[in-house]
């Protein structure tokens, strides 16, 4: 037997790990926050929704940073409560110019209205325009005394705003014998509204929708 020492083979170094793969960012999720906290403005509720379901499908995959599905969920949260925000401001935007628009047409045919019924029909006569002449409205006198008395004027019984130059106003009128629907349109455009039509016939049994 020989005496020389055994020579072991030299150990490999343990193979070094894969690198892994670099995680990605949940855009998607980040824009919804971001449009969600200004979502007052309509668009951008609707745009918080849609990127926040994006981010909502996209948090499931494993190659996206962990722990981005509750800020997709925070945007989609937040841009629906803006889309429903958005939606009072415009509707009571809407309304306070319909109601400022609407309301000097509605208050001038009270006031034509009262004159008319009590017979003051040269007053009434400077609230129209030309079209409405005094026998026009001389008519119409006779035809309220026809029915009684005035009992009771509703004057906020519906109507309609086509535009500035041509407001609907119905008033219900409740006279001793009969209750009649006079329907004005009004122009609205001058400093003081001005009655260019009417109508004046039996009162629907249904109120009409305003």
């Amino acid at each position: 037997m020989s005496d020389e020492p055994s020579i072991e083979p030299p150990v490999a170094p343990p193979a070094a790990d894969p690198p892994q793969a670099e995680l990605k960012n949940n855009v998607p999720a980040i824009i919804a926050v971001c449009a969600g906290l200004v979502s007052c403005v309509p668009a951008l509720g609707v745009v918080a929704v849609g990127f926040g379901v994006m981010g909502l499908v996209r948090a499931r995959d494993p190659r996206v940073t962990p722990g981005t599905r509750p800020i997709a969920a925070f945007g989609v949260i937040l841009g629906v409560l803006g889309v429903f925000w958005s939606a009072m401001l415009t509707g009571a935007a809407m309304d306070y110019y319909y109601r400022r628009q609407y309301a000097p047409a509605i208050d001038a045919q009270a006031q034509f209205l009262r004159l008319l019924g009590s017979g003051q029909i040269n007053a009434a006569r400077g609230m129209t325009d030309d079209a409405l002449d005094e026998v026009l409205l001389t008519e119409a006198f006779a035809e309220f005394e026809r029915h009684g008395a005035l009992i009771d004027l509703n004057n906020n019984y519906g109507g309609k705003m086509h535009h500035r130059a041509d407001v609907e106003v119905n008033s219900e009128l409740k006279f001793e014998r009969a209750t009649r629907l006079f329907t004005g349109h009004w122009t609205v455009e001058p400093a003081t509204p001005q009655l260019k039509a009417f109508t004046f016939k039996d009162a629907p049994a249904t109120r009409p929708s305003p």
